[in-house]
């Protein structure tokens, strides 16, 4: 049979950058991929079905409750609605208005983030604390009043420089009587996360489903305070209102929770080993090269906790933005990682998503690639003299 995409005329990639939503998050495994058939074979009472999909991913995240979502985008604007109108069907069905209602929505200008808009499509209002270069306590504390729906926090290493830590957040919220919602959507592994920010007290915590839990890309689960959860019910999908465009398909339901029963089975110490290979595959291979010098980074690019390579290019050969060029045009194209913020030093090479029978040939290309613009550059400074 002729491959989908190669009919469609589109380029097909090995992701050895990351659970990017702009290349389709994660792979799902075969188990997954064959419970879409399987649950696509009958109908079943939508409601029922989220209320036994969210008990089960609860007990296996040990949380007092869960509510699956389309992403953890969604779970955040379920959240923060949950956290206005409570159980009160008046309220949610006025929602986006939510004149008369807590609705401002606490959160630090060093966490303003390009998925925050996901507080406002709820009709909350940001109300923001702090700058660039600090968050006091006091303006926290100074910021809570009668308004005051939610403290929105950002679980993310490149976010917390300049905010307070999410302990005394919730400390001083709480103290308030304020829930404090965590988008945690990229925090994992360590699997242990999954209860670790309500453990610390977190009211409300969104977690994505399409990345190292390899579930559909456009799946989500929060987790947390049962009546918060109870709200998240009330207001999202298959009831009408703000949420309704969130469907999530009894298919996805199930291929999230298969795949998060597959995720949470793997022990930690297993789990990270797998990935430690993958990453000392290509520090063997490359230990010697003459273009590349390899190091470990041993956090993800937002605090997660496993290993993946950071690799320098040698001299002046060539530059890391030109080498991501390159091995985008391979056939398939490879996706390599480039830090956060410029300038592009390094590039990464991430195992979370990289399967082991891909590395193999990420690594021949990396080289190959390597090589040609080595020579390239080499010829250009020839024909220069």
């Amino acid at each position: 049979m002729t491959d989908i995409y190669d009919r469609l005329g589109l380029k097909k990639y090995i992701n050895a950058y990351d659970t990017l939503t702009n290349y389709g998050g994660s792979r799902m495994k075969e188990e997954v991929l064959d419970s879409y058939k399987e649950s696509a074979s009958y109908f079943v009472d939508m409601r029922e079905l989220q209320d036994a999909v969210g008990k089960r991913i609860a007990e296996l995240t040990d949380n007092e409750a869960a509510y699956v979502t389309t992403g953890a985008s969604m779970g955040i604007t379920l959240g923060i609605a949950a956290c206005m109108v409570g159980n009160d069907r008046y309220m949610n069905s006025r929602l986006p208005d939510t004149e008369g209602m807590k609705n401002e929505v606490i959160i630090m200008r060093s966490q303003r983030n390009p998925y925050d808009k996901a507080i406002e499509v709820s009709g909350a209002k940001l109300k923001e604390i702090g700058n660039l270069f600090a968050t006091e306590e006091f303006e926290l504390e100074g910021s809570i009043n009668e308004k005051t729906a939610a403290v929105y926090f950002i679980k993310a290493s490149n976010y917390s420089k300049a905010a307070l830590p999410l302990e005394k957040v919730i400390e001083i919220a709480h103290r308030h009587g304020v829930p404090v919602i965590v988008d945690a959507a990229a925090q994992l592994p360590p699997k242990q996360n999954l209860s670790h920010f309500t453990k610390m007290g977190a009211d409300l915590v969104a977690f994505s489903g399409g990345k190292a839990i390899r579930g559909p890309l456009n799946t989500g689960f929060i987790v947390g305070r049962r009546d918060l959860i109870e709200s998240c019910k009330m207001i999202g999908f298959p009831n009408r209102g703000i949420a309704r465009g969130g469907k999530v398909s009894r298919e996805d339901m199930v291929a999230l929770l298969m795949a998060l029963e597959q995720y949470i089975s793997i022990s930690e110490e297993d789990y990270q080993g797998m990935l430690r290979e993958r990453v000392d595959y290509f520090i063997d291979a490359l230990k010697d090269n003459e273009i590349y010098s390899v190091d470990v980074e041993e956090i993800g690019p937002v605090g997660q906790i496993y290993p993946r390579l950071e690799i320098m290019v040698k001299g002046d050969l060539f530059s890391v933005e030109e080498l991501a060029e390159a091995m985008k045009k391979e056939d398939p194209g490879i996706l390599i990682g480039l830090p956060l913020q410029k300038p592009y030093k390094v590039f990464y090479i991430n195992p979370l998503v990289m399967d082991d029978y891909e590395k193999e040939t990420v690594l021949n290309r990396l080289i190959e690639v390597g090589k040609k613009l080595s020579d390239r550059k080499e010829k250009q400074e020839y024909e220069r003299r």
